[in-house]
């Protein structure tokens, strides 16, 4: 049975046999999903191969993972993804990594309840590589609040505490059949507080 859905006067829904049809429809900007639902996602990739030096301060690894999200409410939570595959680093070096609010400077909160060290991190690494060939995947999950709704910009940053080394990124030093090459990908995404 054929049938359509009106309201004053424009029809938003039709039904032809068992198949359901949404017309030309939009939803508007007050619609609230449920808690968990994803509103938006935000993403950067990047495949440039490219040395991480050692650094003593948090750094911004490159401005090619930087990722601008507008949220639609500070009551959402931001959901932080990075995904950098990285060969060298070495078994003596100990990096760490943060996500950082470029527009806000500072670190996404929730923060840590104290600081030890001086900086906030979010995550650590230590290659566990026997050469340079060995490769490795630096990765970070972070829930955020949403600090703003106003155009955003993240980025990753880290620092190397222990040591002098670095890390190849997106590659490996020897290209050959035990070497590698990757894409780098931080991703942010939205969803309903």
């Amino acid at each position: 049975m054929a049938g359509t859905i009106k309201l004053d006067g424009t029809t938003f829904l039709s039904k032809s046999g068992s198949t359901f049809t949404q017309e030309s429809t939009t939803l508007g900007s007050t619609v609230t999903f449920p808690a968990g639902h994803v509103i938006q996602t935000a993403y950067a990739t990047d495949g440039t191969h490219f040395v991480l030096a050692s650094h003593n301060s948090m750094t911004e690894i490159s401005t090619n993972f930087r990722v601008t999200i507008t949220p639609k409410s500070t009551s959402n939570k931001l959901i932080m993804q990075f995904h950098m595959p990285v060969a060298d680093g070495g078994t003596t070096q100990l990096w760490n990594f943060q996500f950082y609010d470029v527009t806000g400077t500072d670190v996404p909160e929730p923060k840590s309840a104290s600081q030890i060290s001086g900086h906030e991190e979010g995550w650590g690494h230590r290659g566990p590589h026997s050469d340079s060939n060995d490769h490795d995947v630096v990765r970070g999950f972070f829930i955020a609040n949403a600090p703003r709704t106003t155009s955003t910009v993240y980025t990753v940053r880290a620092k190397n505490n222990d040591g002098t080394g670095e890390f190849k990124v997106n590659y490996s030093s020897t290209q050959s059949d035990w070497g590698f090459q990757g894409v780098t990908t931080f991703m942010v995404q939205e969803i309903q507080g």
